[in-house]
């Protein structure tokens, strides 16, 4: 599974549309859910948030509503990620004896 420093937040625009090779695991949006994101990845985490969020605020400024809707739809993605890595951080170790 992708780790969030592989994660590549990138404009569907600016993508290759599958015409070449498959794309790799680090292209991976953080809207999937099969990816999981390692416990030591939030601070990378924490980083494609902000990012997510000046890509908002400039999309809007330029009237890109439809870029706009989808980055408030991945940014809720991250955010549920980020909230379920939280939660997990906070449970104590399970005891294998």
């Amino acid at each position: 599974m992708p780790l969030a420093s592989q994660i590549r937040f990138q404009r569907a625009t600016d993508q290759k549309l599958w015409d070449g090779p498959a794309p790799k695991f680090g292209e991976a949006c953080p809207r999937c859910q099969c990816q999981q994101i390692e416990p030591t990845e939030l601070p990378s985490l924490d980083k494609g948030k902000a990012n997510i969020n000046q890509r908002i605020e400039a999309d809007r400024e330029k009237q890109w509503l439809g870029d706009v809707a989808q980055l408030e739809k991945t940014l809720t993605h991250v955010e549920a990620k980020r909230e379920g890595l939280l939660r997990l951080l906070a449970q104590p170790a399970a005891s294998l004896t």
